[in-house]
């Protein structure tokens, strides 16, 4: 069994090994609708990934009723 210690503000470290500091180099991800993103990978994007929902995307456009509704219906499904 590892031991491990650490802080999401510091460090992670196992058995004495560090493996992530706060100062480490943090990956770019991109959303699905970034147009920078290859068309190709699109499909690997989970349809459940939170970047794909209507009310995020319409509270992003400011139609904060519309964004309500779609809420609504994804908390009743």
């Amino acid at each position: 069994m590892a031991e491990g210690s650490g802080s999401w503000l510091e460090y992670i470290e196992y058995d004495n090994e560090v493996y992530w500091t706060v100062e480490d180099e943090k990956p770019v991800y991109l959303m699905p609708d970034d147009e920078s993103l290859n068309p190709e990978f699109r499909e690997f994007i989970l349809p459940s990934d939170s970047s794909n929902r209507i009310d995020k995307k319409l509270i992003g456009e400011k139609k904060f009723e519309e964004a309500e509704k779609e809420k609504a219906i994804i908390e009743d499904l």
